[in-house]
């Protein structure tokens, strides 16, 4: 089985998802991460990682589920316009580590239901984890915090997307 504790990455593999990013910051720290997804860049981020990192490829969502909720943390490194993994891993009662831009800033919350990080590099986002994994994580109130992003809210903001781009 998993280690007691591990953090999550859910993501495509391409390079824009920044993947590379929370690899190398995850080399630094030693820490246990699984990875899920496959991509173009999946070979190249599994030669770069070391024994701490595991692959386990595409997950259906019943699976991803299990995993957000076991994890410490969902490592979120991707710029998004509305980062669904990471409000699904809130839904879990799991914190998130975001980088601090995009989407993430309307969905997670500093301090309840995750940390940012500004800089789009290893370090800075290495120096996330130590902040999250200093604090006490409530999972009722991280739970309690994306209850505005239930279905009709994600419904409706998607019926938004959808004719603003029409």
């Amino acid at each position: 089985g998993l280690d007691d504790e591990y953090f999550l990455l859910v993501s495509r593999l391409a390079w824009w998802k920044r993947v590379e990013e929370a690899i190398a910051a995850f080399n630094m720290l030693d820490l246990p991460l699984v990875v899920a997804g496959e991509g173009p860049e999946a070979a190249k981020l599994r030669r770069m990682a070391k024994q701490n990192i595991r692959f386990i490829g595409a997950q259906d969502d019943s699976t991803i589920r299990e995993l957000m909720a076991g994890a410490k943390a969902l490592i979120h490194p991707s710029l998004e316009d509305f980062g669904m993994t990471a409000v699904e891993a809130m839904a879990e009662g799991t914190p998130v580590v975001a980088y601090g831009l995009g989407g993430a800033l309307e969905t997670v919350s500093e301090g309840v239901s995750g940390v940012f990080y500004e800089d789009a590099d290893p370090l800075a986002l290495a120096d996330a984890v130590r902040r999250m994994r200093e604090q006490d994580w409530s999972a009722k109130a991280i739970k309690d915090s994306v209850q505005k992003f239930g279905r009709e809210r994600f419904e409706e903001a998607m019926k938004e997307v959808v004719s603003s781009e029409g």
